[in-house]
C-alpha cells in the first residue's frame, strides 16, 4: 500500500476520520450528523488537553483511507517507569478493506516510536493472529466471573462510599500509588482519567479512611429483562491493601435485595481464592472440573528496542554471558542478534566474544516473555524457545522471571 500518513489536526480532517470510525464500528452509535460533530469536537478537545495523545490519517490521492490513535505511554516495568507507545482507534474505509492500509498504519506507528527512542509497543488486537504475524505476543488473560452475591465474604464496610468531585485529586493519588506497585500498569494519561471519571454510565465506589482514598471500584449496572433484578459489572477493582479489598467485597454481598449477579473483570489468576462459591452458573463439567470463569485475551506487546528496555530490565542477582537470535519476519532485520554480560542483574557495556549460551526464538515469544506473560521453560517445552545448550534452561528462567504476569486496567 502506497500513501502519505501525517498527523489529524484540523476540524475537517478529524471529521473525515469519524466518518470512517462510524462505519468501522457501529457500536459507537455515530447515527446522525451532531453525532458525528460531537465526537469530532471532543477529538479537537482531547488532543488540546492531551500531550501524549495524536490521530494520524492513511492518505491515498489525497483521500483518507484510514485513521489511528497513538499514545505516548509510560509503564511500569518490574518496578521502573518505561515508555511505550499504544495504538488504538485503528479504523479503515469500507471501499479499502484488504488494500492493507492497516498493515501500512502499523507499520508506521512502530517505525514511529522505534524512531523516538520508544523500547516497547503495544495494542488490542481485533484479531491476535493478525497482530501476531506482525510481531506481537500475547499478554495476560482477562477473566470474568459471574458471582451470586452471597458468594463473596461478609464483613465490615465502614469506610465504603460513592465518589464525589471532591475525591478527584485523592483518588488520582491512590491510582498513582496502585501503578508504582504494579508491574505492566500505565501511568494515567488525561485520556484516561477523561473516560474514568466522565462516564456517565458508571458508577465509581472508594475507600476513604484520614481524608485519603485507599481503593476505588468501578461498576455498571447492566438490565436484561425484569426491571427491579440488574447484573453488576466490575469494571476496574484498585486496592492498596487487603483491608480495603475485603469491605469492597463485603459491599457486593450485600447487594443481593437487587443485583443477581455480579460480573467481575480481573487479571488476578488466584481470584477464586476469595468468594467462597466461584462457579458461575452454567453448571457446565468438563472432566471433573466445574466452569468457574471465561477468560479472555486482550493486551499484545512487541519489542521494538532490545538494548534500550535491558537498560531498565529487573534481571535480579543474575550474572553470566548470553546471546539472543530473534526471527522478525516484519521488521528489517528479519534475523536478530544480539549479545549481553550481566553481572549480578547489572548490564556490562561491552558484549561478550563468545556468549555462554545462544536463546533463539520468535519476537512474538520473546515479547510475551521479557513482559512476564509466559516463561522461559514453558516456551522451552513448547519447541518455541530453543538453546544452544539446554543445560542452561535454568539459568534462562532465572533471567526473566523477576517480574510477574503484567497487569493492564487502561482501554485505549
Amino acid at each position: 500500500m502506497t500513501g502519505i500518513i501525517q498527523p489529524l489536526t484540523t476540524e475537517d480532517q478529524l471529521a473525515a476520520y469519524v466518518q470512517i470510525l462510524a462505519n468501522a464500528y457501529p457500536v459507537l452509535k455515530l447515527n446522525s450528523t451532531q453525532d458525528h460533530q460531537n465526537l469530532t469536537h471532543r477529538l479537537l478537545a482531547l488532543t488540546a488537553q492531551d500531550p501524549t495523545l495524536s490521530y494520524w490519517g492513511l492518505y491515498g490521492d489525497d483521500v483518507l483511507l484510514g485513521g489511528m490513535r497513538l499514545h505516548d505511554f509510560t509503564m511500569n516495568l518490574g518496578g521502573t517507569p518505561l515508555k511505550a507507545g499504544g495504538i488504538g482507534g485503528v479504523a479503515v474505509d469500507l471501499c479499502h478493506k484488504k488494500a492493507k492500509v492497516c498493515r501500512t498504519m502499523v507499520a508506521f506507528y512502530l517505525a514511529h516510536y522505534r524512531q523516538k527512542g520508544v523500547p516497547l509497543a503495544l495494542l488490542y488486537p481485533f484479531n491476535p493472529e493478525f497482530y501476531r504475524r506482525m510481531g506481537f505476543g500475547f499478554g495476560t488473560r482477562l477473566y470474568r466471573y459471574r458471582i451470586q452475591p452471597p458468594h463473596f465474604p461478609l464483613g465490615p464496610k465502614a469506610h465504603i462510599r460513592l465518589y464525589t468531585l471532591s475525591d478527584q485529586e485523592a483518588l488520582l493519588r491512590c491510582q498513582a500509588l496502585y501503578q508504582a506497585q504494579t508491574h505492566g500498569l500505565f501511568a494515567m494519561t488525561f485520556f484516561e482519567q477523561d473516560r474514568l471519571l466522565n462516564n456517565q454510565e458508571q458508577r465509581i465506589l472508594v475507600f476513604a479512611k484520614d481524608n485519603e482514598i485507599r481503593g476505588y471500584m468501578v461498576m455498571r449496572f447492566a438490565l436484561e429483562g425484569n426491571a427491579l433484578h440488574y447484573d453488576l459489572e466490575i469494571k476496574r477493582l484498585v486496592y492498596l491493601d487487603p483491608a480495603v479489598l475485603q469491605e469492597f467485597l463485603a459491599f457486593l454481598h450485600t447487594q443481593s435485595d437487587q443485583i443477581r449477579t455480579v460480573w467481575i473483570n480481573t487479571q488476578e489468576e488466584g481470584f477464586h481464592h476469595l468468594l467462597r462459591d466461584p462457579r458461575n452458573g452454567t453448571e457446565q463439567l468438563v472432566a471433573l472440573h466445574q466452569e468457574t470463569a471465561t477468560d479472555h485475551l486482550g493486551l499484545m506487546y512487541r519489542v521494538l528496542d532490545f538494548p534500550l528496555l535491558f537498560q531498565h530490565y529487573p534481571f535480579g542477582d543474575q550474572s553470566g554471558t548470553f546471546a539472543l537470535q530473534i526471527t522478525d519476519n516484519f521488521l528489517t532485520p528479519a534475523q536478530i542478534y544480539w549479545s549481553f554480560a550481566l553481572d549480578r542483574g547489572q548490564l556490562l557495556p561491552q558484549p561478550p566474544k563468545t556468549p555462554q549460551v545462544t536463546i533463539s526464538l520468535d519476537i512474538a515469544d520473546f515479547s510475551s516473555l521479557v513482559l512476564g506473560a509466559v516463561d522461559a521453560v514453558t516456551l522451552h517445552r513448547y519447541g518455541l524457545l530453543t538453546l544452544c545448550d539446554p543445560g542452561y534452561l535454568d539459568r534462562v528462567q532465572g533471567l526473566f522471571s523477576r517480574v510477574p504476569r503484567p497487569q493492564c486496567m487502561t482501554e485505549f
